[in-house]
């Protein structure tokens, strides 16, 4: 009895595939990790053939520009310090975004290395807002400046002189691609609100002249470009407040006849009423 248990113990199916099946799973086992070990030995020698000997060979051929600014290629490989025919594994697409951001006109920029041989290259460039004439060492400095409050261009570089002209702003020690103090905030605000909202008021005065009457709090002097005479307001001008102050030049005019208004130095809008002063002296209440 004790002979026969022994046998069905030894050639028990269970036994089999503890025994014959186990000793057949090893070998595949150690064959997946073979394979896994040449790939990974012909990956690592593919990556020092081309980093020794592919990439060293690989240049620059070409810079593909996208933008809609007035600017080309070669202007801005300039500014990017980018060399047709430098090692392509050698450029850097950071340190040349960070020249071309640099650069005042240049809003965003964007690089991209294209394999084998190329950049792309995206721009875009800053919308103009205001010019600000302001004073340095005595003379008036016209810098044109974007809705972020950033100077971009000045004196003679300018060719947008159809934009609002705003006076009183200090540019002193303030260089290209650099903003202009926050305190003026709420100044600019005012100008890009009408021009999004109101461009005809912007239109309607020729200069926007910001009176700092104590350290921080500012007012606007407004001359209108059909009037020779000045308009004092609160910031926070808008299109409903220009238009009544254009609408209350009208009136005024037409009540003091044939002087019209040739005889008034400024008129007050700041409180409810409107105060007007003569260049005579005279005040008036309407």
């Amino acid at each position: 009895m004790a002979d026969t248990l022994d046998y069905q113990t030894i050639n028990s199916p269970g036994s089999g595939r503890d025994g014959v099946g186990g000793n057949r799973r090893r070998p595949n086992l150690r064959m997946v990790l073979n394979t896994l070990i040449i790939l990974l030995i012909l990956f690592l020698v593919a990556e020092l053939v081309f980093h020794f000997a592919v990439a060293p060979r690989i240049s620059l051929k070409s810079v593909q520009l996208e933008t809609a600014m007035e600017i080309g290629v070669e202007e801005v490989r300039n500014i990017g310090g980018i060399r047709l025919g430098s090692l392509f594994h050698t450029i850097n697409a950071e340190v040349i975004t960070r020249r071309l951001m640099a650069y005042p006109e240049i809003k965003e920029a964007h690089v991209q290395r294209i394999f084998p041989d190329s950049l792309r290259i995206r721009l875009s460039g800053r919308e103009p807002l205001a010019v600000v004439l302001s004073t340095s060492d005595g003379n008036s400095v016209p810098v044109l400046i974007d809705g972020g409050a950033v100077i971009y261009r000045r004196g003679s570089e300018i060719d947008h002189w159809e934009l609002p002209l705003v006076y009183g702003i200090s540019t002193a020690g303030i260089e290209a691609g650099q903003s202009l103090d926050g305190k003026y905030s709420m100044v600019l605000a005012d100008i890009r609100i009408l021009r999004e909202t109101a461009p005809e008021i912007l239109k309607a005065f020729s200069e926007f002249r910001v009176d700092e009457v104590y350290p921080g709090v500012f007012e606007w002097v407004l001359v209108p470009i059909h009037h020779p005479l000045k308009v004092r307001t609160n910031l926070g001008l808008n299109r409903d407040q220009g238009l009544f102050i254009l609408k209350v030049l009208d009136v005024l005019e037409k009540r003091r006849g044939e002087e019209g208004l040739a005889g008034i130095g400024e008129i007050d809008f700041r409180t409810g009423d409107v105060v007007y002063s003569s260049v005579r002296g005279d005040n008036g209440l309407q």
